[in-house]
């Protein structure tokens, strides 16, 4: 999930069958959502990131098809686009994993993870109205994810060099993040960051009472965090899920608020709206 930082407004990247995601717009303060477009390839959402209102998305994609190729599209790219679709306004190639995706200073403004010689874009795809400037981000020192994070109000509490499979990956790599709520009462805690990220675990959150230091919940899931009006949302198995925080020391109660499970690829053109700026 992405969730916009001036508007009550989220994507969603539902992802599944194997090779297959769709992008969903979401609705924060009415909790409803649009089904959008389907794409066959692999976006990586931690690459991605929504303009201030919601309005525009930028993300990474891996896609290699040979007919992709002969038109110059290469195997991975950065593009532009108008949630919850994908089809690309701009569109830049890139042709590796290393870099890819970027992060809006503001709705004009958008950085993106390339190096300097990699922001021309695609013939028929030209970028307009964004200043667009190349901020190449090393993973091993930093990465859109978490300069988003740390952007949206999560603060880094510590950092581990991670070791997988006996060999040490390169860099400090985050361990543990934590976000108040919006009122300081609560933080959120992110436990266990690399696990998830490099073995595709389920993320360790807690939530903790800032007042007592109590902890207040417990569960894994592979999104959580404090929606636009401050309440506590996550995703796991496929399915999202709100927290309500009860006063005077009762348990937290959680419901379902959408179900994505039974969905099936069903790609189809953007409307005519989404595919203009």
């Amino acid at each position: 999930m992405i969730l916009a930082r001036q508007a009550a407004v989220g994507v969603i990247f539902r992802r599944g069958p194997s090779q297959w995601v769709q992008l969903i717009r979401w609705r924060t303060d009415r909790d409803t959502f649009e089904s959008g477009q389907w794409f066959r390839g692999k976006v990586e959402a931690g690459h991605s990131d929504l303009s201030p209102s919601g309005d525009k998305l930028v993300y990474f994609a891996i896609s290699y098809k040979a007919r992709s190729l002969d038109r110059g599209y290469t195997g991975t790219w950065t593009a532009v686009s108008r949630p919850p679709y994908f089809t690309a306004l701009a569109l830049w190639p890139l042709g590796d994993t290393w870099f890819g995706g970027g992060l809006f200073d503001d709705e004009a403004r958008l950085r993106l993870n390339h190096p300097e010689g990699k922001l021309a874009c695609h013939r028929d795809h030209p970028v307009k109205g964004l200043q667009v400037t190349a901020d190449p981000m090393y993973f091993w020192d930093r990465t859109p994810l978490s300069e988003r994070m740390a952007r949206d109000g999560w603060i880094l509490r510590s950092q581990v060099k991670t070791i997988v499979n006996g060999r040490k990956i390169a860099g400090m790599h985050p361990q543990q993040w934590e976000k108040p709520d919006s009122k300081g009462r609560r933080s959120l805690f992110l436990h266990d960051c690399n696990d998830g990220q490099i073995r595709r675990r389920p993320f360790h959150y807690s939530v903790g009472y800032d007042k007592t230091g109590s902890e207040d919940l417990a569960f894994e899931a592979s999104w959580a965090d404090w929606d636009q009006n401050g309440q506590l949302a996550y995703a796991s198995g496929g399915k999202l899920f709100r927290v309500t925080f009860a006063p005077r020391g009762r348990s937290a109660t959680t419901r379902e608020i959408a179900d994505f499970n039974a969905a099936r690829p069903d790609p189809q053109p953007a409307p005519e709206w989404a595919t203009r700026w």
